[in-house]
């Protein structure tokens, strides 16, 4: 239990929106998928983090360049699956 209260904040993680995932892929390109998203909903000082295992994901690339139309904080997490 908190001792102070806290503010709430929004928070949304975009992976989840499936119906928009597949509505964006269909009438743009499933590199869009992000950007689309980030385009209509991100605000001036939101907070976006973006994660790709591979580092090479043109998707979240994409969202991370329309990221910075709203002068958005933004933080990278890139992680690389070992091959056996």
């Amino acid at each position: 239990m908190f001792l102070d209260k806290v503010e709430a904040m929004p928070a949304i993680v975009l992976p989840i929106e499936g119906i928009s995932i597949t509505a964006i892929a269909n009438d743009y390109k499933y590199k869009d998928v992000f950007a689309r998203q980030i385009e209509g909903l991100m605000r001036r000082k939101d907070v976006m983090i973006g994660i790709s295992t591979s580092g090479n994901s043109e998707n979240v690339y994409r969202a991370i360049k329309m990221q910075k139309n709203w002068e958005a904080l933004f933080s990278t997490i890139r992680t690389f699956m070992r091959k056996n």
